[in-house]
């Protein structure tokens, strides 16, 4: 009995040692340039074979050990080729991720240096136009969303640094002669900085605490 209970912890012991080695092997391996721009090429190509009339492209992408990802230069295009989202530098932290329950928590996402714009045309808006250009099979209908939790986004800490924001109503374009005052047909709001908790995605919910958010309007209203 003895004998089998030293084998038994030499075999726990060996097969540790080599988890680890294969793990620490695999750390380093993702860590080459050549094989982060195989893999960020391999996700954007995927991503882009959906979205036919957008253009999606992700810069430099660095994993660090090991639940962190540092990601540069995040560019998504609406259809008509005018930048949707634009970040210059991201930071996000896994905490947990379940495929069998559909969830993925993190416990920070960062976002730095960024630009988001928004139109609003008679019958739609650039958002739900590239949404729309996902397959049908990519669509699920309500009926399916009502059986189910579907896949469920939390995110612990949420931080915006130096956002630009711009929406523009292009179905009704009259201005307000008033520079001083906020026109809500025609928004632009600069050096967005906001600091949030406990983000959650559910479906098409999202569910938000916001700590701390400041910014300028080109009116010059500051908040």
């Amino acid at each position: 009995m003895r004998r089998l209970l030293h084998i038994l912890r030499k075999t726990v012991i060996i097969t540790s040692i080599v988890l680890f080695v294969l793990m620490l092997g695999l750390y380093f391996i993702i860590q080459i340039p050549a094989i982060q721009t195989f893999v960020v090429r391999q996700i954007t190509n995927s991503i882009q074979k959906q979205l036919p009339q957008s253009t999606i492209s992700v810069g430099a992408v660095h994993f660090a050990f090991f639940n962190k990802l540092l990601i540069n230069d995040i560019y998504v295009s609406d259809i008509h080729g005018d930048t949707l989202l634009y970040v210059k530098y991201a930071s996000v932290r896994l905490s947990y991720y379940s495929i069998s329950g559909q969830r993925l928590s993190l416990s920070s996402v960062n976002l730095y240096d960024g630009v988001f714009n928004l139109y609003d045309g008679p019958t739609s808006n650039n958002i739900k136009e590239v949404l729309q250009e996902l397959p049908k099979s990519q669509v699920v209908p309500d009926t399916v969303k009502n059986k189910g939790p579907g896949l469920r986004l939390l995110v612990k800490n949420v931080a915006l640094s130096n956002f630009r924001f711009t929406y523009r109503n292009l179905w009704n374009s009259t201005l307000n002669p008033d520079s001083a005052v906020i026109d809500f047909k025609d928004i632009a709001l600069s050096k967005i900085n906001v600091d949030g908790r406990n983000l959650r995605i559910q479906n098409d919910t999202i569910f938000f605490s916001i700590k701390n958010l400041n910014f300028f309007e080109k009116s010059g209203d500051r908040k």
